[in-house]
């Protein structure tokens, strides 16, 4: 059983996370100063009172349904929550003083995809391997993303302006010297370095309409999820990541994905990373 309030949030995060879907631009406006109103509005409410605050979401939600992109994306739940109008199998509105400001923080939302980030967390598994696999470790999810994320910016870098070419060499030069050779000759990054990596993307406005989807898709608001890890040969643990054969093709620019020059000529904005020298495998029997 939904109350009115969950069904606000719900229907507003499923609006954030969609933020870039077409369509959308052209609603943004009526529904940025839908939901700056309603913010105002409940920052005046005098907390449990809820035959106001009921009144003051359902209309909300209302003119919500009318917005087709919109009235689309969370069709669902707007229908559920308008139903709730008279009903007497509604779990009662949540009018707290903590709910409210909740809700108020929620609706004034700066930068919404951000906001929506900013409430996950990154997944950060990586698959066991099993006996008798190939000897490259598995991709670890974290790193996956990073690759995802290159992969989404490498497929719609043609339309970043050269300021932004340039941040993301920065960044990418910045993140290659991070990269490591553990004990048993793998390529490792700190996991640190890989989410500053991914959050600095992130926070460039040129980049997140390309990136968004991969980033939330990286995401997740399980907070039992353990950390991920490397076990090297000598049985110790860190939380260095092995960089995946996936994640190396892209940041080298050795895959045809990645190449260095695009064939129209244009110089594609990663850079190559040159990753550590491996020791030869007698050089580190003694």
């Amino acid at each position: 059983m939904t109350s009115l309030d969950e069904f606000l949030e719900k229907i507003i995060l499923t609006i954030y996370k969609n933020w870039f879907a077409p369509g959308l631009a052209a609603e943004r406006s009526r529904f940025d100063a839908a939901r700056a109103g309603l913010a105002q509005q409940l920052a005046a409410l005098k907390p449990d009172n809820r035959a106001a605050a009921d009144l003051l979401i359902t209309a909300f939600l209302q003119d919500l349904a009318l917005l087709p992109t919109i009235g689309q994306l969370a069709d669902a739940d707007l229908t559920a929550a308008l139903s709730l109008r008279g009903g007497r199998s509604a779990r009662l509105t949540d009018v707290s003083a903590e709910r409210l400001t909740a809700l108020q923080a929620l609706l004034a939302a700066e930068n919404p995809p951000l906001f929506v980030l900013s409430r996950l967390r990154y997944r950060d598994r990586t698959p066991q391997q099993l006996f008798g696999e190939p000897a490259a470790p598995p991709e670890n999810e974290l790193i996956g993303t990073l690759a995802n994320v290159l992969e989404a910016l490498r497929a719609g870098g043609d339309a970043l302006p050269e300021t932004s070419r340039q941040q993301v060499a920065k960044l990418m030069q910045q993140f290659s010297s991070a990269v490591q050779t553990a004990v048993d000759g793998v390529s490792v990054v700190a996991k640190e370095r890989v989410v500053e990596l991914l959050d600095a993307l992130a926070a460039l406005p040129t980049m997140l309409p390309l990136v968004y989807a991969a980033l939330l898709a990286g995401k997740t608001d399980d907070d039992r999820q353990s950390r991920g890890g490397l076990t090297t040969r000598g049985g110790q643990i860190d939380n260095r990541l092995a960089v995946s054969t996936r994640l190396e093709g892209l940041l080298s620019g050795q895959t045809e994905a990645t190449s260095a020059t695009t064939d129209s000529g244009t110089i594609d904005f990663l850079v190559k990373v040159t990753f550590p020298a491996k020791p030869a495998i007698d050089s580190r029997i003694h």
